[in-house]
């Protein structure tokens, strides 16, 4: 008989789901939780899910700012199928650094002359 892995992930904490629920005034369904795991655990991991499952709010949003939170010399790449689709990306992640106040510091600071 399998076991249910799956109830399990779901019961563990989320070290994300704040930044999401709380700071960035997002859904963080059932399956985030075990995305989180992965993506913990997983030097490389393929994600395959249908639309509107959130992958490039999670992937693409959600650990990025929560990871360059952690660590100020994080970089992030965006890869998608389009450059309109990137530039969508990167322009909801800078809409939320700028909109919300705990994602301030995530600003970029402009160099002095």
């Amino acid at each position: 008989m399998k076991k249910n892995t799956h109830a399990l992930v779901i019961k563990m904490p989320s070290r994300i789901e704040p930044l999401a629920c709380a700071v960035c005034d997002l859904d963080y369904p059932d399956h985030f939780y075990e995305w989180e795991l992965l993506a913990d655990n997983c030097k490389r991991l393929l994600v395959t899910a249908t639309r509107d499952h959130g992958k490039t709010t999670f992937f693409s949003t959600l650990l990025p700012l929560f990871r360059a939170g952690f660590n100020p010399n994080y970089e992030i790449c965006v890869i998608s199928y389009s450059d309109e689709q990137v530039m969508k990306i990167i322009s909801g992640i800078a809409g939320l650094v700028e909109d919300k106040k705990l994602l301030q510091t995530l600003k970029p600071r402009t160099a002095s002359i």
